[in-house]
């Protein structure tokens, strides 16, 4: 269950439909986005493809992916926590901005702004006679390529005919973010329309855990209303056992849990990063404490011999609580920090397990965690006596980023107007005049910055420079933060029509992309056109000649097996019309299919 090495899941395939089935919604949570990511969960969600596919590099893959899918997928995010994209990544990172939907939470009197924090998706899938399929994932992973280590639990249920109240807080979370998170963005009524399509049939799904070392579960999201965790069983109740695993903590909760009420027997155990040890040292008196290994921490960049690669550092991220007593256990797994931000001020979710401790005990997973020997084991038991425990210096860091997290709650619009063959962009924000004097702001696929302002104005741009996404970079006096925002903005023309054509530009690749949607797999698919590229190139004969007679073949074998695939011709056709890249030829055919198989 928890043997790093095994027991590996596999994010994409978390989100894939079941056989036979296709996505009809689904709606994502997450503190920090990573748009690349994102990009790739939609390649998962959108042709069932991994989410570490070559197709996550293919422009083709990536447009039959979108295709509808803003009409289906909704991500929520915290506030000044979505990652920079580079201007020049591919516009098709564009189409994304209709789907997400950054939260900005306010701060009570006088308290820090809380965030929202929990790491969720609800999805609805439906097959060829209409029925539906649930999934509820709670992870406390990130929606970003971060190589820490995590933990992820998948519930599935299909509809019956009765209420059941194990499914009512996945209803209280959605209409929680209906009603706290769609302020000041754009659709907001079709986003609307995909939360309350769910919020009306989760109250009569019946979630099922396909493991029998569990009795029951419970799902808890914490800082909608609905539930106190101080009055919780994880907060109240007395134990034999317990494991912690957080990576980051507050020392007044931990000493909670120290001073709960002793029984006869009392194992604590707390794995957390080395980085949080000075909050500790010297307030935990029966705590064994853990921390991963340097040599682990920076695995990748000790073994990298080349310089020039990109090497990441991984710790832990995953959030676990295991309390024991008697010959039962409850695990708690989720997005909850052992902290005050995250048991009182943020939104976050938790998932409640219940069994026997014959199944479920900290001997057992700290062997799982720990390895066979200290040789293979990840982390070392630290002794909180040698850690120093001065606060360390303020980090730059974390001042811009509070800087970011007060700019996105600044009410704030844009307007697009035709200027000459280009596009001139207007960026409104009601704030006092040069209130933030070292922050630039610019489109995201805009090299040219303007100094934040009550007004800012980007002329000239061209219809692959318009998005709801901006990049916002705030200065201090070492460094520099970078993080994009979303700020709703009126546009003229269809702009996800002219990044479509960006992709599509001539009757070659528009019949390619053809061959492509139609194919009988999306990765063979691909290699067959890079093989065919490769091989024209070398004869020098690479040219814009296209053949239609293959897409018939093609559009035969479909009209036979799956007609409704033919659906999505009419769609793209649609997207290109006015550009004439369709063959003449290629018209009319289409045509006698749609006739004869009469799709609408």
């Amino acid at each position: 269950m928890f043997k790093p090495k095994e027991d590996r899941l596999n994010y994409g395939q978390l989100l894939m439909p079941p056989v036979g089935y296709t996505l009809v919604r689904a709606v994502g949570t997450t503190y920090s986005l990573n748009l690349e990511t994102l990009m790739s969960v939609c390649i998962a969600l959108g042709i069932q493809e991994s989410t570490d596919s070559t197709l996550t590099k293919n422009p083709f893959a990536i447009l039959k992916s979108l295709q509808g899918l803003s009409e289906k997928l909704l991500i929520f995010c915290e506030a000044g926590q979505i990652t920079q994209m580079p201007p020049d990544k591919s516009p098709l990172m564009l189409m994304l901005d209709k789907m997400i939907v950054p939260v900005k939470l306010k701060a009570n009197k006088g308290k820090d702004i809380p965030s929202f924090h929990p790491k969720t998706w609800t999805i609805q899938y439906e097959d060829a006679e209409g029925n539906l399929y649930f999934r509820f994932i709670v992870l406390s992973r990130n929606l970003t390529f971060d190589r820490s280590w995590d933990v992820a639990v998948s519930l599935d249920g299909k509809l019956t005919g009765g209420r059941h109240k194990s499914s009512y807080p996945i209803a209280d979370f959605l209409e929680y973010l209906k009603y706290n998170a769609l302020e000041g963005v754009s659709m907001k009524t079709e986003k609307r329309r995909i939360l309350n399509a769910l919020i009306q049939d989760i109250p009569y799904v019946k979630f099922c855990l396909d493991d029998k070392r569990f009795l029951d579960f419970e799902i808890i999201p914490l800082g909608i209303g609905t539930v106190n965790i101080d009055k919780d069983p994880l907060m109240t109740n007395t134990f034999h056992d317990l494991l912690i695993m957080s990576p980051f903590v507050s020392s007044g909760v931990l000493q909670s849990f120290d001073q709960r009420k002793q029984l006869k027997i009392n194992n604590r155990h707390l794995i957390t990063r080395t980085t949080e040890l000075h909050k500790i040292a010297g307030k935990l008196e029966s705590f064994k404490v853990f921390t991963m290994k340097d040599t682990v921490v920076e695995g990748e960049e000790i073994v990298s011999d080349d310089e020039a690669t990109k090497v990441q550092q991984q710790d832990i991220h995953a959030k676990m609580y295991l309390m024991t007593k008697d010959s039962s256990s409850t695990l708690y797994l989720g997005s909850m920090n052992a902290s005050e931000n995250g048991l009182h001020r943020n939104v976050e979710m938790l998932l409640k397990l219940s069994a026997y401790r014959y199944y479920l005990n900290i001997d057992q997973i700290e062997a799982d965690i720990f390895g066979p020997d200290e040789k293979w084991n990840p982390f070392e038991e630290i002794d909180l006596s040698t850690i120093d425990n001065k606060e360390p210096e303020k980090n730059e860091k974390d001042e811009l980023e509070r800087v970011i997290k007060s700019i996105c709650r600044l009410k704030s619009k844009a307007v697009v107007e035709p200027s000459g063959d280009n596009y001139k962009l207007t960026v409104n924000f009601k704030c006092p005049r040069d209130v933030f004097p070292n922050v630039d702001i610019a489109p995201a696929r805009t090299v040219r910055t303007q100094p934040l302002s009550d007004k800012v104005v980007f002329d000239g741009l061209s219809a692959l420079e318009l998005t709801e996404l901006y990049r916002i970079t705030v200065k201090g006096e070492s460094e520099s933060l970078t993080r994009m925002m979303l700020i709703p903005t009126e546009m003229p023309i269809d702009r996800d029509d002219m990044v479509v054509r960006s992709i599509l530009k001539d009757k070659r690749a528009f019949v390619d992309y053809l061959a492509f949607i139609l194919g009988d797999d999306y990765v063979l698919s691909a290699l067959e056109m890079e093989a065919a590229k490769a091989s024209e190139r070398d004869k020098d004969q690479w040219s814009k000649e296209y053949s239609l007679p293959a897409i018939y073949e093609k559009m035969l074998k479909v009209a036979y097996s799956e007609p409704e695939r033919l659906k999505e011709i009419r769609h793209i056709m649609d997207r290109v019309a006015d550009c004439d890249i369709i063959p003449d030829e290629f018209i009319p055919m289409y045509e006698t299919f749609t006739k004869t198989l009469k799709l609408k």
